[in-house]
């Protein structure tokens, strides 16, 4: 806890460039950002952020090695008492949450659609000089824009804080889904709880960062503990609601169904809640009704040297981006890894376990990829019983806490 207090007062006492973008390096973020905390350390720079970072993954190393003879009442007081830290501080390493108010504001405030235009159409919005996507269009999906409308009467500051409340809600909501989960696999609470809500990159990264993440895991969780009480039209229903916040969600669903013997009632599931998403986005989107419904928009374009296959890239073969060679043979490897794991599935294989390196494989293969991606996987590590995806939620959290530490040439 005094490691993620250290973090978050310093990023909160700047000047600090990883909580915002460049132009408030110098003169620092106004206090309804910065939140109590400023002023209480030092600045976040390069040198202090790695240093905190290695020590917080050195702890929770421990933690998750330890985790079998932690007593639960303590696990559950120490997540609590971090997201309350998280809470407080302003939002770290990247400006998502302007990003989410910005859309938001284009639609309830602006009467512009957000899958059809920019933040840059309305500059003289409070949230502009804030935002980090000035020329893109929300690559969000329709739930969670939508429900992101509910902010804008809020104001900027408002917006922000209600929206830092609702995720450390969701970050919470979803470990408690885990806790239910673990009970009903009948599978040790405290070490799934640890592994999830402990890791650094998600309380740093995700948490801390305000990003939508936890909204959808909660649908993706909800989803898994309907399927396994035997609830499969809600369970789809669930899944599919989660994809229609971020896609990444919809991952799950074939998973589910493979193994579901009640097939017929997981497809209905979804198919009643992608109507009611088809229905919301014509009502709220309906001019840009495909791009609410395939929400990649110019960001799904984007590749980072600090993904795996620009990693690849630059190692083997000395680029500066991603080669497309690269990206082609991930998309193709994802593709052949995913058939593999539904045919192991329907054939009787462990769901969750498959679907978790299904997980993995997006993450490997992804041309983009950020921290905090590694909440995609963990809750499978941690409800599996699966030693080698725990091993492999671990390793891609150390690589992903690597590559991007602000270090050259990145």
């Amino acid at each position: 806890m005094l490691v993620v207090f250290l973090f978050v007062a310093a990023a909160a006492s700047g000047p600090f460039r990883f909580v915002i973008n460049h132009h408030f390096v110098s003169s620092g973020l106004p206090g309804w950002i910065n939140g109590p905390l400023a002023g209480l350390s030092p600045g976040l720079g390069e040198q202090r952020l790695i240093v905190l970072s290695l020590v917080l993954f050195g702890l929770y190393l421990a933690a998750v090695a330890l985790a079998d003879t932690m007593r639960l009442g303590w696990v559950i007081a120490a997540i609590l008492a971090l997201h309350a830290i998280l809470l407080v501080g302003p939002p770290l390493w990247l400006t998502d949450a302007f990003n989410y108010l910005g859309f938001a504001r284009l639609g309830a405030l602006h009467g512009l659609n957000p899958y059809g235009a920019t933040p840059s159409a309305v500059p003289g919005d409070a949230v502009f000089q804030y935002v980090t996507w000035p020329h893109l269009t929300s690559p969000y999906g329709p739930l969670f824009t939508a429900a992101s409308y509910v902010l804008v009467p809020l104001g900027a500051s408002g917006g922000l804080w209600a929206l830092k409340v609702g995720v450390v809600a969701g970050s919470l909501g979803c470990l408690a889904l885990v806790w239910k989960l673990a009970e009903a696999l009948e599978r040790p609470v405290a070490p799934a709880l640890v592994l999830v809500g402990l890791n650094p990159l998600v309380l740093l990264y995700g948490v801390g960062g305000v990003h939508n993440d936890p909204f959808m895991l909660l649908l993706v969780l909800g989803g898994m503990l309907w399927a396994i009480r035997g609830r499969a039209a809600l369970s789809g229903a669930a899944i599919l609601g989660a994809a229609a916040v971020k896609v990444t969600g919809g991952l799950v669903l074939p998973f589910v169904w493979a193994a579901s013997r009640e097939k017929w009632r997981v497809m209905f599931g979804a198919a009643v809640a992608g109507a009611g998403v088809v229905a919301l986005s014509v009502i709220l989107f309906g001019s840009h009704l495909g791009s609410a419904l395939t929400p990649f928009s110019d960001q799904g374009n984007a590749t980072s040297l600090r993904s795996f296959p620009g990693q690849i890239s630059q190692a083997f073969l000395g680029q500066r981006d991603v080669s497309p060679t690269v990206q082609v043979v991930a998309h193709v490897v994802f593709a052949l890894v995913l058939v593999g794991l539904l045919v192991r599935t329907w054939r009787g294989g462990d769901w969750i376990v498959n679907a978790g390196w299904a997980m993995v494989a997006l993450l490997l293969t992804l041309p983009w990829v950020m921290p905090w991606y590694v909440a995609w996987v963990l809750p499978f590590a941690a409800l599996a019983g699966d030693r080698r995806l725990r091993g492999a939620a671990l390793a891609l959290t150390a690589f992903l806490l690597v590559v991007r530490m602000p270090y050259p040439p990145f």
